[in-house]
């Protein structure tokens, strides 16, 4: 079976009457796939708990911020529910911050067919659906990857209910100033896995390096002695990244004589080219 991510290729069944899938899925433990539509507080188990509400459908259902999935905030209701109502309101911004409008996973654990809505749960969802991904992951092989948060230095992603977390610098082959120009929050993208450890329940994978490498082609294009156009696409204490084309992005100490900022067209010389360590190493000509 190919391994699917939250969010990726799911099918939503319509009917006029919702209630018995939701019965069905509900007896059999199947596992849903419906949208994230907002966030409230409701009552669970006499409790008023901040919740995400789900809807398959024409039925609405609600997520408890404990059974979100989601990390940041107490995982057990008696502690959510003597929460202040400022905390209470904070967990529900970052629910909204990091789940609604994104498709989700959800196992139901309750129907309320006289109130019309049903309680469920991410998180046992994900731990399903990570217990079979567990036995299929293989170490360089090329996955679909759902991005479910996006920071600007690394990315969160699930493969198959398992969350992990990208940095920067296998996001792409490039300088990444910010990585929410360049992946889509529930946008799904192949990945590699780089590395995979059952046991500790760790995996790595990367984005870029499920893309063709610029290397070491551009060593031929870009050459010890030349002179090369480029764009700075990013400042650094210690110096400047300077774009050549998609992928190829060369680091460069500041130089001594003018300032450099983002947006500039500089020229750079090459002095050396280390293909092995996939490395140029330029100055910045005035």
């Amino acid at each position: 079976m190919r391994l699917i991510t939250e969010g990726y290729d799911g099918q939503i069944i319509t009917a006029d009457d919702s209630w018995p899938e939701i019965y069905s899925a509900f007896q059999n433990r199947t596992i849903l796939q419906v949208e994230a539509k907002g966030v409230r507080n409701h009552a669970v188990q006499g409790k008023e708990i901040p919740c995400v509400q789900v809807h398959y459908e024409n039925v609405t259902g609600i997520i408890p911020a404990n059974e979100s999935g989601l990390n940041g905030f107490p995982q057990d209701l008696a502690e959510i529910e003597i929460l202040s109502n400022n905390e209470k309101g904070n967990i529900l911004r970052s629910l909204e911050n990091r789940i609604v409008g994104l498709p989700v996973w959800i196992l139901i654990l309750a129907v309320d067919r006289e109130n019309s809505i049903f309680l469920a749960s991410r998180q046992r969802a994900l731990e399903i659906m990570a217990t079979h991904t567990w036995d299929r992951l293989k170490e360089g092989e090329i996955i679909p990857g759902t991005v479910r948060e996006v920071y600007p230095k690394n990315a969160v992603v699930d493969i198959g209910g398992i969350e992990t977390r990208v940095g920067a610098s296998e996001i792409a082959w490039g300088w990444v100033e910010d990585a929410r120009n360049i992946l889509e929050r529930g946008k799904t993208y192949e990945v590699k896995v780089l590395s995979v450890d059952p046991e500790q329940k760790q995996v790595e994978v990367s984005l870029k390096q499920a893309l063709s490498s610029p290397w070491p082609d551009c060593a031929s294009r870009y050459v010890k002695g030349g002179v090369y156009s480029g764009t700075v696409s990013g400042v650094i204490d210690k110096g400047v990244f300077v774009n050549l084309e998609p992928g190829v992005d060369i680091f460069v100490h500041h130089p001594k004589y003018t300032k450099v900022k983002k947006g500039d067209k500089i020229r750079v010389f090459i002095r050396r080219v280390d293909v092995e360590s996939q490395a140029y190493y330029p100055l910045i000509l005035p």
